[in-house]
């Protein structure tokens, strides 16, 4: 993307801080101060399914809290639609920082009015994940994370399903390309893991998806699959890497047979349908394999966090 093209979309200080108030006033209308604040972070690659983690965390908090994500508050530049329309494929750089900046600016009006809040992560870092931890604890919040352990293969077929729904209904859309989704899945167990070392957290629990059949195809749901647990990372490989069920299989095939009916209404082009199916087709490694590449890093991680506990008394 070029500069012009950029600069052409630039935001001036001022009308940032006007779409800041704006964004502050309408997500936190109505959330009332807690006396005990809560953050709920939220992790998994992109199309994972966060969302129905996100439902579950408001019911949690009796809907009195805020949900930050930086992905919602793109469209707040006044300028999405056009952006979208004629540089789909840029709409994403453009946005970026500003949607991030305005996350941010929210998280900082929470925090200052102790308001509860959901924080959207692809739990991609451990070093920052565990920092964002203890500036919250410094702050007196309780810090709650939620992850999700799904296969990378239906989080990414997610990622065609929603850019297809977004075309159909709006003709733009975001897509997550399968190198950026890769290298968040690859980063969410030596996170996981970089977390657990260092137990900061109050509450830690793993979900999954649960594919269940119905009259119109096949659902989606969350199922529990720990809390606190000793061996989170143990339990995550055990799940992404589990033999795939009927169930699983006739999602997989109706979500792909939906992706591709939806670009051949649109018109996608040969080397567009090409390229979905050669992802589709991608053969990931288990997780275990993933886990024992990084055993030296994960010895590493492990001596760190005893010496940091070490220090601290514990």
């Amino acid at each position: 993307m070029s500069k012009a093209l950029k600069g052409q979309y630039y935001l001036s200080v001022t009308d940032f801080n006007i779409l800041q108030r704006g964004v502050i006033e309408l997500y936190t209308k109505g959330i009332k101060p807690s006396k005990t604040p809560t953050v709920i972070i939220l992790g998994a690659q992109p199309g994972a399914g966060k969302t129905e983690l996100e439902i579950l965390a408001v019911e949690e908090l009796a809907c009195n809290v805020v949900v930050c994500n930086a992905d919602t508050l793109r469209d707040f530049h006044p300028k999405a639609q056009e952006i979208k329309r004629n540089f789909e494929e840029f709409y994403p750089e453009i946005t970026a920082q500003y949607a991030q900046e305005w996350n941010e600016g929210l998280r900082s009006y929470c925090e200052a009015n102790r308001l509860n809040y959901i924080l959207e992560t692809t739990f991609s870092s451990g070093h920052k994940m565990n920092q964002t931890i203890t500036d919250l604890r410094e702050k007196d919040y309780r810090v709650e994370i939620k992850i999700l352990a799904i296969h990378p293969k239906f989080s990414l077929i997610n990622t065609h399903a929603r850019f297809e729904d977004m075309k159909f209904k709006e003709n733009s859309g975001r897509l997550v390309g399968k190198t950026a989704h890769d290298s968040r899945y690859f980063l969410l167990a030596p996170t996981l893991y970089a977390v657990q070392i260092e137990n900061l957290y109050h509450k830690l629990q793993l979900y999954t998806r649960s594919f269940r059949p119905d009259a119109d195809g096949h659902m989606q749901g969350l199922t529990l699959l720990a809390t606190n647990p000793t061996d989170s990372v143990r339990i995550l490989q055990e799940e992404i890497d589990k033999k795939w069920t009927s169930e699983m299989l006739a999602y997989f095939d109706d979500q792909c047979q939906s992706v591709l009916e939806m670009m051949h209404k649109r018109n996608a082009s040969k080397s567009e349908i090409a390229t979905f199916r050669n992802a589709m087709n991608s053969v990931y490694p288990t997780q275990l394999e993933l886990q024992m590449s990084l055993a030296p890093q994960a010895d590493t991680l492990k001596q760190t966090g005893s010496e940091i506990k070490r220090s601290r008394g514990r």
